[in-house]
């Protein structure tokens, strides 16, 4: 008898809100380094898209990445909006910004991680993989 041991991979879905189109690639680029998860990743180029997405029935989220500095809703209203709803201040937020200097805002308003961008690559394929291992933990605990 031969007996097969397929692990199956954790889920992880991710809302990244970003506008700069060129990190939007490094992150799927990094993203497909990351093996021990499944990652679903959904986009929104703005503030309002992200809140949008949010709000949708349809999209349920384990964790959202959220740039800060956003076009038509800033990502600390964004972040606000998040922590004020029923249905998603529970989700995990990662504010994920080029400078540390919105940390303490981040964090008052519930951010519960402050990431500041890598500026090569090979740092983006390591964040995002641990990123995405500690997060899908966490989502599988909470399923």
């Amino acid at each position: 008898m031969m007996v097969i041991s397929e692990q199956r991979k954790r889920l992880i879905r991710v809302l990244y809100v970003e506008d700069d189109d060129v990190i939007v690639q490094l992150v799927r680029a990094a993203l497909k380094s990351v093996k021990t998860v499944e990652v679903k990743l959904s986009i929104a180029e703005d503030g309002e898209k992200g809140l949008a997405f949010l709000d949708s029935n349809q999209a349920k989220f384990d964790l959202v990445i959220l740039d800060l500095n956003l076009p038509k809703v800033h990502g600390l209203d964004v972040l606000r909006s998040i922590r004020a709803n029923e249905n998603t201040k529970r989700i995990p937020v990662i504010a994920f910004s080029t400078t540390s200097d919105q940390i303490r805002k981040a964090y008052e308003l519930g951010a519960n991680s402050y990431i500041v961008k890598p500026a090569e690559f090979k740092d983006y394929k390591k964040m995002f993989r641990s990123l995405c291992e500690f997060w899908s933990l966490n989502a599988l605990s909470l399923q």
